[in-house]
């Protein structure tokens, strides 16, 4: 879509024609709003907390990936995917293990 409006003489830039059609999302997003959103959802689903603390403490060589995927599915989609998987993976690890996030 994009290089036909090129090839049709378009001069303004790829980035400008593509956020234009709607193919680039806003990162209206700062990071206090996601690590908020993230905050949510780790005390409405305190269930999941408790299990996926029990597995970081158990330190077994196989970890399941479940509960933290879970948990970073249910950000993703109340973020609207306007933001980064592996920064939310990160702030959920270290929130569930009393760490502070770099």
């Amino acid at each position: 879509m994009v290089l036909f409006e090129i090839i049709d003489g378009d001069r303004r830039s790829p980035l400008v024609i593509a956020e234009e059609k709607g193919f680039i999302k806003d990162k209206n997003k700062s990071l206090a709003d996601i690590n908020n959103v993230i905050d949510e959802i780790l005390k409405e689903k305190a269930d999941i907390v408790l299990k996926l603390q029990k597995e970081i403490q158990s330190n077994k060589k196989k970890k399941k990936l479940g509960p933290i995927m879970f948990l970073v599915g249910q950000a993703m989609r109340r973020l609207k995917a306007d933001g980064d998987p592996q920064y939310v993976q990160k702030y959920i690890r270290a929130k569930v293990q009393g760490n502070k996030i770099d």
